[in-house]
Order: C-alpha cells, then sequence, then structure tokens
C-alpha cells in the first residue's frame, strides 16, 4: 500500500492471517515473552486493529482484553460435539464411547492416548474454565442449609408456573446413562428488593451481614434449578467458594435489576458428575435466556 507518499512493506503472513482470523474466532496464546502467564490460554478474536498490527482479543475465564501480534495468536482446530477434543474422530456405536476430561468436562477424548498428546494444549483453558464453574454438593449443601435452621421451617422457593412449593432436592440422582449430560440451569442470587441499587453479592460479606442480625447463613442463598425443576438446590453464603463464583458470574454475565448495573439472574449450562451427587455448572458463559 501507499501512504503519505511511502510504501510500507508486510509479511505476507500478517496479510493472509488477518483474514482468516474473525471476530468470535477462538484462539490460544503463544510464545509470549512479557506475558508468560497468558501462554496457553484460550482467547476469543474481538477484532483486527489494522494500524497496530495486532489482534484484539479476550481471554477465556479472566475476561481479559489484550492486543496481540498475529504470530503469538494460534487458531484453535474444533471439532463438533460428540467428536474427540485431539483427532477430532467421533465413536464407533454401539461399543465406542467418549471419556470427558476429568477437570473441566467440556472436552471429551476418545481415549488416554488422545487425552494425554492434547493435555498440553488444554490444560491453561481447562484451568481457568475450572476457576470460573461451580461444583456443588447436594449433601454439603443440604446439610449447610440445614444448619441452624428451627425445627419445623422449610427453605423453599414457589415455581409461580404450577404455583407448587419447591425444596432443595434432598438425594443424589441415578441417573442411569443421564449422567454427565449437558443441561441449562437458571441461578438466581438473592437481593434486597427495598433498596434502588442491588448490593453486590460476596459470600464473606453476606455471611457477615447473617451474623450482625443473627439471621441464619441459609437465609441468603443462590437458587439454582433447571426447567422441570428435577434439579434444583440452594447455595447458602456458608458455601464461600461456590457461592462467590456463581454470584460474581450472574452480577457481570446475568439480567440486570432496575437501574442496578449488575444482573440478578442468569442461565448457565450444567451437568451432574459423580453419580449425580455434584452438580457442575459452567460459569463462564451464559446462554441466551430459554423460553421456560
Amino acid at each position: 500500500s501507499k501512504q503519505a507518499g511511502r510504501y510500507i512493506g508486510a509479511r505476507i503472513r500478517f496479510l493472509t492471517i488477518a483474514s482468516f482470523m474473525k471476530p468470535g474466532t477462538g484462539v490460544e496464546v503463544e510464545g509470549l515473552v512479557a506475558r508468560p502467564d497468558l501462554n496457553g490460554m484460550s482467547a476469543t478474536v474481538l477484532g483486527y486493529v489494522p494500524e497496530k498490527d495486532r489482534y484484539h482479543v479476550k481471554v477465556v475465564g479472566s475476561g481479559e482484553e489484550v492486543c496481540l501480534k498475529p504470530t503469538s495468536v494460534a487458531k484453535i482446530t474444533t471439532y463438533p460435539p460428540g467428536s474427540c477434543g485431539n483427532c477430532g474422530a467421533a465413536p464407533v456405536k454401539p461399543a465406542g464411547k467418549l471419556k470427558n476430561c476429568a477437570g473441566c468436562f467440556a472436552v471429551a477424548y476418545c481415549g488416554s492416548e488422545c487425552n494425554t498428546a492434547h493435555w498440553q494444549r488444554h490444560k491453561a483453558a481447562c484451568k481457568a474454565r475450572m476457576e470460573v464453574s461451580a461444583r456443588i454438593n447436594f449433601k454439603e449443601a443440604k446439610e449447610a442449609l440445614d444448619l441452624g435452621r428451627p425445627d419445623g421451617h422449610v427453605y423453599c422457593s414457589v415455581n409461580w408456573a404450577t404455583m407448587a412449593a419447591d425444596g432443595p432436592k434432598m438425594q443424589p440422582w441415578s441417573m442411569e446413562g443421564e449422567s454427565k449430560k449437558l443441561f441449562i440451569v437458571k441461578v438466581q442470587i438473592p437481593v434486597d428488593l427495598s433498596l434502588k441499587f442491588s448490593p453486590p453479592r460476596r459470600a464473606a460479606t453476606s455471611f457477615a451481614s447473617c451474623m450482625a442480625k443473627g439471621r441464619p447463613a441459609y437465609s441468603i442463598a443462590i437458587m439454582c434449578y433447571d426447567k422441570t425443576r428435577d434439579v434444583r438446590i440452594n447455595v447458602p453464603c456458608s458455601m464461600t467458594s461456590v457461592f462467590d463464583v456463581l454470584a460474581i458470574a450472574v452480577e457481570s454475565q446475568g439480567v440486570k435489576l432496575r437501574d442496578s448495573g449488575r444482573g440478578v439472574k442468569a442461565y448457565f449450562n450444567a451437568r451432574l458428575i459423580d453419580d449425580g451427587e455434584v452438580l457442575l455448572i459452567d460459569a463462564s458463559t451464559a446462554v441466551p435466556p430459554p423460553p421456560w
């Protein structure tokens, strides 16, 4: 090209790669010297900045936005659902079966060889996804809800579609083949409707508020349930790590309350793991609100 009376040279790779990396493309960060902590991380292309010859990308998990050279991003080869995350092969039915990554459960492999071969590329993304995922053990949640509750009191919510009162699920599920399949859950954080602006919900401040007011921890809890409410549980603020992961995800990605600027409810992909004893919610990215 000619600019200000001068000819500017550019590497063919730079001119070619920009046309491939469209917004929304999944990439992997590599070769950074100043920010080695980002190497191996998955990111999403937000756009290309031609005057800087940089890609504007958003890191998966942390949400950090950075501008990187084309040589520092590699397009991620994605395979359709039901295929191996390493080789792309689909299992041969009826004997074949993919095995999920034991960490994030977001990627599946056709065998241990593909799992091992893909680990170095998947490790950073796996860790990032696990940090923004909530693992809710139903037994632990029930025990936390029961702690300090007066005899005869039942923690429940009202299903406005059926006008029925739904309590938290008391026991693990026997899934019989349904375990680890994805479904959508609604996650709703507690708010003080008497306030014009909903205060940020964090486990520490919520728990301290309960103690100061002489209220049990279960009085501030996050509701999680699916369409049929076969899967439903309440996460009290005493379960600090899970509470914070869900609260932060909902506030940043969920449906906003009035003019507060913070979300109060959001929908995420989830699955049952550990023989139905644990609900795993992927809070990294909210999904569009379903019709229900």
